[in-house]
């Protein structure tokens, strides 16, 4: 049995970012949309 964690993850369709998740630099993007940028940006990242 393997079990792995995935630390980043993006979804581009014809050529278009639509989803992009970096778990170790605190990025979340969602339809052009930074949902972690108000938390990096409180703790000084």
């Amino acid at each position: 049995k393997l079990s792995v964690k995935p630390t980043y993850f993006r979804l581009e369709m014809n050529g278009e970012k639509l989803i992009e998740i970096d778990i170790i630099n605190m990025i979340e993007i969602v339809g052009g949309v930074d949902r972690m940028a108000a938390h990096r940006e409180a703790l000084g990242l």
